[in-house]
């Protein structure tokens, strides 16, 4: 399902168990996206600038916590 979401309804929703997100989109919303300076506290600059913008790092994850496990027994492998 996907709808539109205020940013505290995101982390409302992040808090419930019975949800599940993506690998990846937990991670990036809490790292780049909502709280301490994410880029949704300002979308004017968000969006009518490049403040936000990185084109030379490339980010590794491991997996969040939730996907770990299961039939591949997955379990950390990169280290921030």
């Amino acid at each position: 399902d996907t709808r539109w979401v205020s940013q505290s309804q995101l982390l409302q929703m992040f808090d419930d168990d019975t949800l599940l997100f993506s690998p990846w989109f937990r991670i990036i919303a809490n790292k780049w996206m909502v709280g301490g300076g994410g880029w949704w506290d300002d979308l004017e600059k968000t969006m009518n600038t490049n403040m936000f913008c990185d084109y030379e790092t490339i980010h590794r994850f491991d997996p969040p916590e939730e996907h770990m496990g299961g039939g591949g027994d997955a379990g950390p492998w990169l280290c921030e």
